[in-house]
């Protein structure tokens, strides 16, 4: 058979199907898929160990120690905030001397702005069962904070308990009268540039201001130093009693109620019923600590009553029965303060220092005669 019969006797070779430009586009793409799980997987990983270590640094260095062998080093320069325990990205904040702003707390002053960016937030009744903040501010900045309103007699021992800068419009008589001239005082009143009158709120509840003109004032007067304060203890916290819900009832418009967020690990605020949100970000306020310190009211001595009651004042000076809320749970305690310039310390019932979770601090100061309900 010839060469050319013998070729023409075998069966054509199967025809090569030609993929087109959109299949081979897809087929890369499908073979990418994996990877690109894989590196999301990977990514998100990271950034909750991240977001863990900033909440919880105590507990990871616990873990790592153990999976070392308990040869572990803390991360080089951490510094940590004295009022609230969270991590700080810049150690100089803390040499700062911390300020405090009175912000008040009717409903023509909600939402307020800039709470949400103090470390620590006491509030407290002053007339006719009417509730203000004292709002503590070191470790954080706020471009906004207000409605700013007047000092009243029980914030000198605010003042004292952390030799802060005192930010306010105006006093009370009884504050007047009983107020030092040491205090690093920041009266709106003899210092309008650091504040502002706001024209989208009424008056008396347009005044606001901002951590930076605070300061700038207070460098400018000479009372910005560095102040050593005592922390409170920060950490993991202990299994307790299960709590997630708090009721405090103050007067109707200012009661109080927290639940607790345990994908956050945050109490959600609430005020006379709906979500305390801060005017700035729109977000509800959310500390991770909330401490009832039960104390004795007392009316000022000075008459005092703005048309709405006498002015309260309080004892924060001795000890008393305190629940701390942190983690979900709650401690049955004790708070104790020896002196003005002593920082109140928190015990459990062995009388150990009570640990709390790192961030936000609320103190609610409620009278002694008063249950606080929670569940």
């Amino acid at each position: 058979m010839s060469k050319d019969a013998f070729e023409g006797a075998l069966p054509d070779p199967p025809a090569i199907k030609q993929e087109s430009p959109k299949i081979k586009k897809n087929k890369r793409k499908r073979r990418w898929i994996p990877y690109s799980i894989v590196g999301l997987l990977l990514v998100a990983g990271l950034a909750g160990f991240l977001a863990y270590w900033y909440l919880n640094p105590d507990a990871v260095l616990k873990k790592v120690s153990l999976l070392s062998g308990g040869i572990v080093k803390a991360p080089p320069k951490m510094t940590f905030c004295p009022l609230d325990g969270r991590i700080v990205k810049d150690p100089a904040a803390i040499k700062r001397r911390p300020l405090l702003v009175k912000v008040e707390n009717l409903s023509d002053a909600r939402p307020q702005s800039g709470l949400d960016r103090a470390d620590i937030v006491y509030e407290s009744m002053a007339e006719g069962g009417i509730t203000r903040f004292a709002a503590f501010f070191l470790c954080q900045d706020a471009d906004q904070i207000g409605p700013v309103r007047s000092a009243r007699l029980q914030d000198i021992d605010f003042i004292s308990e952390y030799d802060a800068l005192f930010a306010h419009v105006g006093t009370s008589d009884a504050y007047a009268n009983e107020a030092s001239s040491s205090i690093a005082d920041l009266d709106q009143f003899f210092h309008e540039d650091a504040y502002e009158r706001v024209d989208w709120r009424d008056m008396p509840h347009n005044v606001y201001t901002s951590t930076k003109k605070l300061r700038d004032l207070a460098v400018t007067l000479g009372y910005e130093k560095e102040v050593v304060l005592t922390s409170l203890k920060f950490g993991t916290v202990k299994k307790q009693q299960a709590a997630n819900a708090i009721d405090i009832p103050y007067l109707a418009d200012c009661a109080v109620h927290y639940n607790f967020d345990a994908k956050s690990g945050t109490y959600l605020r609430s005020v006379a019923g709906q979500p305390h949100t801060d005017k700035v970000t729109g977000k509800q306020l959310s500390p991770v600590s909330v401490i009832v310190q039960y104390v004795d009211y007392t009316s000022s001595s000075s008459g005092e009553d703005y048309g709405m009651g006498d002015t309260q004042t309080m004892g924060l000076i001795g000890s008393g029965r305190a629940l701390i809320f942190t983690g979900g749970g709650v401690i049955e305690g004790t708070w104790s303060r020896s002196g003005q310039t002593d920082r109140t310390v928190y015990t459990d019932a062995k009388g150990e220092p009570v640990r709390l979770n790192r961030g936000q601090i609320w103190i609610e100061f409620v009278p002694s005669s008063w249950d606080i309900t929670y569940s």
